[in-house]
């Protein structure tokens, strides 16, 4: 069985492991960084903006 390579919608590379969320594809490596991320380092904020678009594009 092939692979299917998507675009994962936090680090916009590609990529074939990893989860759906909203119908969005989050990469392996950026599921185990917003997991692990403290919420001092830098990167915690830039991760909740992307979280934050991801769902953002659905209505409730």
């Amino acid at each position: 069985m092939e692979k299917q390579i998507k675009t994962c919608s936090v680090c916009h590379e590609q990529h074939t492991k990893g989860i759906e969320v909203f119908s969005s594809f989050i990469c392996q490596h950026c599921e185990v960084e917003i997991v692990e991320v403290d919420s001092s380092h830098f990167r915690y904020q830039l991760l909740v903006d992307q979280l934050k678009r991801i769902s953002g594009a659905f209505s409730y």
